[in-house]
């Protein structure tokens, strides 16, 4: 059911001061506030670049698409838009309504921490290629919302750098692909930048949200935070900022019905932000949906096909010497594979761009599938910043055994309050794990077995936001009890602690992970790295 402009400020007339506040704050990390009275649902967002993953870190499989630089690199608006509707049709089995994706940032330093996900340092292909993506999810009842806008083109420092951007460039260059999504595309999401912009962080910045998005662009959507990238009660209202994310929110919520009773801010400047979250619940659908629907895993083989042809379109072939390729493996005698990345292979990056992938494959694998024994492989050089994901092949199933009391009631011989199953060693918790178990004190011990593949020195790495212990046979492999923090997961995870210890090939090990939040910040998250003695093989 369309419901009117009027329809929905009749029932804004209905809500009271804190039910108004409550919109424009999400009510958890990947919902919005509803109002069960009136009958407004909560609404699920989800990351993001690499798929759509759904509540959990931890949780079900989801597709993976190549990274934003691959897609641009094919050059193919019309294989983009086949993969925007892939992405919306993944986005709706996680029962969200709207995809944290695309990233059109532009590659302007080559140590971007994200580039990845972004599209070109060419704000005219990135433009192209965006339009075609958002086109394609939203034809499915999913909002993309484009993000970072605007001029968050670096990880360092990225929560507090001032983006000193002359107007010319920031028109040319940075704006160019928001302004085509907008125009070109009807987006209907924008999320704000965690950087400053010549001086007022993007979310506080009347001028970039009022006067350029939505009075010269004709933007009819929501804007909303990035995740902890508000700063403010009133500016961030007075700018145009819809949605502040995550919840419970840090800057909303209470704080703005303080401001409305204090006259820092009336109701009706909190009117059309509000207007603006229903009518996106009401173009979406979302509303008539009465909340979001299960998680479900979706693994169809002409979706395997379609991202096979994209990953394929994303690489160019500079030069064929003698018609060397395609390789003819019947007529090869041997083949080398030199490098770290053959082996486990980096299929995504992390954080926004990270799902448990429904099918993962090492190009070491794949080619030796297809070429046998011909293949020899070297490992090379290390580029890892931490220690890379054991390799998948190499483990057996993993149980997470949660704990409501943290890890001393396991250590104590109790019984686990919740027990799931896992696909990796690389989780994070951004709400409580389960109904009985609370996210500021549970523990969680990680159990699977290990069958090295390489005798020698196994090294096994962990960070973490709180404490760990690595065990393997019951052998303690490292402890990061003592390990500083603020070095990894936004500044309140541990710096990555190292173990070794003498593994034999083909003998299965017991590995245990023995995880203890220790009150140590807003989220739950480790990380389990292992690197085998660097031997040809």
């Amino acid at each position: 059911m369309s419901r009117s402009a009027a329809e929905i400020d009749a029932i804004l007339d209905q809500l009271t001061l804190e039910e108004l506040a409550g919109l424009l704050g999400g009510s958890d990390v990947w919902h919005t506030t509803g109002v069960e009275r009136l009958g407004i649902p909560e609404m699920r967002v989800t990351d993001g670049p690499a798929g759509a993953r759904g509540t959990s870190f931890t949780g079900i499989a989801s597709v993976n698409v190549p990274c934003g630089t691959a897609l641009a690199a094919s050059f193919d608006t019309a294989l983009v838009e086949q993969i925007g509707h892939l992405l919306g049709i993944e986005t709706r089995s996680k029962g969200a309504r709207v995809l944290l994706a695309p990233t059109i940032n532009l590659h302007r330093t080559p140590v971007g921490g994200r580039n990845f996900e972004c599209m070109s340092e060419d704000p005219h292909l990135t433009s192209r290629i965006a339009v075609a993506y958002v086109k394609g999810v939203q034809a499915e009842g999913v909002a993309a919302c484009a993000k970072h806008f605007v001029g968050n083109d670096t990880e360092f420092e990225r929560m507090t750098v001032d983006s000193q951007i002359p107007e010319a460039t920031l028109r040319e260059l940075y704006l160019a692909p928001f302004e085509a999504v907008v125009k070109e595309a009807g987006a209907l999401a924008l999320m704000t930048a965690y950087n400053r912009l010549n001086g007022p962080y993007c979310a506080d910045s009347k001028e970039l949200i009022t006067d350029i998005l939505r009075d010269e662009w004709g933007f009819d959507g929501i804007v909303m935070s990035d995740w902890f990238g508000l700063h403010s009660t009133v500016e961030g209202i007075q700018s145009g900022l819809d949605l502040e994310m995550p919840g419970p929110p840090q800057q909303r919520g209470a704080k703005l019905v303080q401001a409305v009773e204090a006259g820092q801010l009336s109701i009706e400047e909190l009117r059309p932000a509000a207007h603006r979250m229903l009518s996106l619940l009401d173009r979406l659908g979302a509303w008539d949906d009465g909340g979001p629907s299960i998680e479900t895993t979706r693994d169809e083989p002409a979706d395997r096909v379609l991202l096979r042809t994209a990953a394929a379109a994303s690489m160019t072939l500079l030069s064929n010497r003698d018609n060397v390729l395609p390789l003819q493996t019947d007529a090869l005698g041997k083949v080398a594979v030199i490098g770290p990345n053959a082996n486990p292979g980096q299929i995504m990056g992390g954080g926004s761009a990270f799902v448990n992938a429904v099918h993962w494959s090492s190009p070491l694998k794949a080619l030796k599938d297809r070429v046998g024994d011909s293949l020899n492989f070297a490992h090379g050089c290390l580029t890892h910043r931490t220690l890379p994901a054991p390799d998948r092949s190499l483990m057996g199933p993993i149980t997470f055994d949660m704990y409501a009391d943290g890890i001393a009631s396991y250590i104590a011989g109790a019984k686990p309050t919740h027990t799931e199953s896992g696909r990796g060693l690389k989780v994070m918790w951004m709400m409580a794990p389960a109904p009985t178990v609370p996210l500021d004190t549970f523990g969680c011990l990680a159990a699977t077995t290990f069958t090295p593949n390489v005798t020698g020195a196994w090294s096994f790495g962990a960070t973490s936001v709180g404490n760990l212990r690595i065990l393997i046979n019951g052998e303690e492999v490292l402890n990061n009890a003592d390990a500083p923090a603020g070095h990894s997961y936004f500044g309140i995870g541990k710096a990555e602690r190292i173990g070794t210890i003498e593994l034999e090939e083909g003998k299965t090990y017991d590995l245990h992970v023995e995880y203890d939040i220790a009150g140590s910040g807003m989220f739950a998250a480790f990380n389990i790295g292992a690197l085998a003695p660097c031997k040809a093989t």
